[in-house]
């Protein structure tokens, strides 16, 4: 599962599931030689979920949030870079 397939599952569902991430996790971890999480890691925190009325409303264009768009450009690629 991608970040933003489990971001529009959370959307949709309104619940969290941070097992469905853990492959992912994992594989990072072992790209960081880190020990794998167990998969019953995140049961230990209990269920949860999210309310989250009119999703579509809560998006903000970047426009309107006076950052700098070139430095967050640099971050992101950056990031993929590392990752």
């Amino acid at each position: 599962m991608t970040l933003d397939r489990y971001v529009e599952f959370v959307l949709l569902t309104e619940s969290v599931e941070p097992t469905l991430l853990l492959p992912i996790i994992n594989k990072l971890n072992a790209h960081g030689q880190l020990a794998p999480i167990e998969s019953d890691y995140f049961a230990t925190f209990g269920s949860s979920s999210v309310i989250i009325a009119n999703p579509e409303q809560n998006f903000q264009p970047l426009h309107e949030l006076n950052l700098d768009s070139e430095l967050l450009t640099y971050a992101y690629r950056s990031g993929l870079g590392i990752a």
